[in-house]
């Protein structure tokens, strides 16, 4: 099957693949990379290449399992894989040396803690060796030792069990999330979103697909001119599918705001006038820069992960109209969520 494409936030240095997260199969020369760089611990691990064949690859078929695959200038340099469920299992995490002092390691981790929003403990095993060097990193996510681990994966060197509650390293997460975006995201911090827009999903589908360049508004305030937007398709799909840039915002008479606009609007006229019904006045919103996410990201999954984080609910607003963003990390986590459920491939 064609492997699925998705251009994610990050520096254009960096690609992130996922695996184990669709029903479209990822590109082989991608898995094969995945794969050489787990078992590029083999001389530690004896048999971990089987492990990978025999318990990795179908879990990720089966997505039972989650894997996480960086490059840096095309060069594989860091994965994960996780298994899930409620008590998830954090089964691989690596870094080449030599990209570890460059923040990779708070990216890979973020992107791995959130790929485990299932599950309400995680664990891991790990050489007692390893473990003295890594006890800060993971004691930071509110991992800690549990006692010796059943199994010796490596000869010589005692195996640790060590876990932690998934909130305590959310909330970590959430607290790298600034730092996260601000070292490897394209977007600055003047460019971020700061109003959801609401919209109908047939509206919203137009929007994303290039069919309709102009939203309208019974209300609205010229401030947001220049603003960026997350596009929220409303009831049934309940989702943000997108990101655009409120060029202009033009006030006028409804006559005259169809006769401009009417073929940039999306819809007929009855249905243009229908909405324009007893108004002296209408706004039309000018978008530019829309890009669509790859995959819908469902509102429940990120106020899931609020909520989780909080102990409470942190029920994301989801307006008639439109609303602001009163929650700096809402956008960034929207992005790193999105990251979970696309493919960004490289050319080869």
């Amino acid at each position: 099957m064609k492997p699925e494409t998705g251009k994610l936030d990050f520096r254009p240095d960096l690609t992130v693949v996922r695996f184990g997260t669709s029903d479209i199969d990822p590109d082989p020369e991608h898995l094969k990379d995945f794969k050489t760089l787990i078992e590029e611990c083999d001389d530690n691990y004896p048999g971990i290449d089987l492990w990978f064949e025999k318990k990795v690859k179908p879990g990720l078929r089966e997505k039972e399992r989650g894997g996480i695959l960086i490059y840096h200038n095309e060069k594989p340099v860091g994965a994960s894989i996780v298994r899930r469920g409620g008590d998830g299992k954090l089964c691989s995490l690596r870094i080449e040396s030599d990209h570890q002092k460059r923040g990779l390691g708070k990216l890979l981790m973020a992107l791995t803690i959130l790929d485990f929003k299932s599950s309400n403990e995680v664990h891991f095993s790990i050489p007692a060796s390893l473990w003295e060097s890594k006890i800060t990193f993971f004691e930071k996510y509110g991992f800690h030792f549990i006692g010796r681990f059943k199994t010796q994966y490596r000869r010589g060197d005692d195996e640790l069990l060590c876990a932690g509650a998934f909130k305590a390293a959310l909330n970590q997460v959430i607290k790298d999330i600034p730092e996260i975006f601000d070292t490897f995201s394209v977007n600055k911090k003047s460019d971020v979103a700061k109003l959801i827009l609401s919209i109908k999903p047939d509206f919203v589908n137009k929007i994303v697909s290039g069919q309709k360049t102009v939203e309208l508004r019974r209300r609205f305030s010229k401030k947001w001119e220049g603003v960026k937007v997350i596009l929220y398709a409303t009831h049934p799909n309940h989702a943000f599918v997108g990101e655009a840039k409120i060029n202009k915002v033009i006030n006028g008479k409804p006559i005259d705001i169809w006769y401009e606009y009417q073929e940039f609007l999306g819809c007929d006229r009855d249905t243009y006038f229908s909405y324009c019904e007893g108004l002296e006045a209408i706004n039309a919103l000018l978008l530019s820069d829309v890009k669509p996410y790859g995959v819908p990201i469902n509102i429940n999954s990120i106020n899931m992960i609020f909520e989780k984080a909080y102990s409470e609910t942190k029920a994301i607003p989801t307006p008639q109209s439109h609303c602001r963003i009163e929650n700096e990390l809402l956008y960034p986590l929207a992005v790193l969520h999105s990251s979970l459920f696309n493919f960004n491939m490289m050319p080869r």
